[in-house]
């Protein structure tokens, strides 16, 4: 596994306590995907520094590179209309977190590249976040790497704001 960057947060939180969640790359494809965890580690410190209600909360890695930890979440969308968790007026809620999440990544200069409900959280409380940062991209980047879900992406050549309202648009 890779050494942890230098000025990167380490989390001394081991899971699987039950409130931390650690984004893990399945071993066997590691080597392939590996770019696709330092990618998300570069955005998610960025995020560290400048966090928002509405994106999910990460709070390090370990001292190598086996993945990311971030505070756990009740569920996604897809498992919360499954269990009957989610109502119209929580779905209206959901929008308007995930809309004042995409402005905040605007703020800084960035698009999240793969917006569906499977990357919607619910917190205990209520709130919904936005999740998984390896699609993240600047504003007029060209896109490398991972670039959203087949059926929830825009095709483009790069980053723009366009992508994520395309994706907000799938999840409405």
């Amino acid at each position: 596994f890779p050494p942890v960057p230098p000025n990167t947060t380490t989390s001394n939180t081991p899971s699987p306590i039950v409130n931390v969640y650690t984004k893990r790359v399945n071993f066997l494809r590691y080597f392939k995907h590996t770019h696709l965890l330092l990618h998300e580690l570069q955005y998610c410190e960025l995020l560290r520094t400048h966090p928002h209600l509405n994106l999910a909360l990460y709070l390090g890695t370990q001292s190598r590179i086996t993945g990311l930890v971030f505070t756990r979440y009740v569920g996604d969308l897809f498992i919360l209309a499954e269990f009957g968790r989610l109502s119209s007026m929580n779905g209206v809620h959901c929008y308007n977190s995930i809309k004042a999440a995409m402005q905040r990544l605007r703020n800084l200069n960035m698009m999240h590249g793969d917006i569906k409900p499977g990357n919607n959280l619910m917190e205990h409380q209520g709130n919904f976040v936005l999740a998984n940062f390896d699609s993240c991209h600047v504003l007029g980047e060209k896109l490398r790497g991972k670039a959203g879900t087949p059926g929830c992406l825009l095709e483009a050549e790069a980053a723009s704001k366009e992508y994520d309202e395309f994706g907000l648009g799938r999840v409405k």
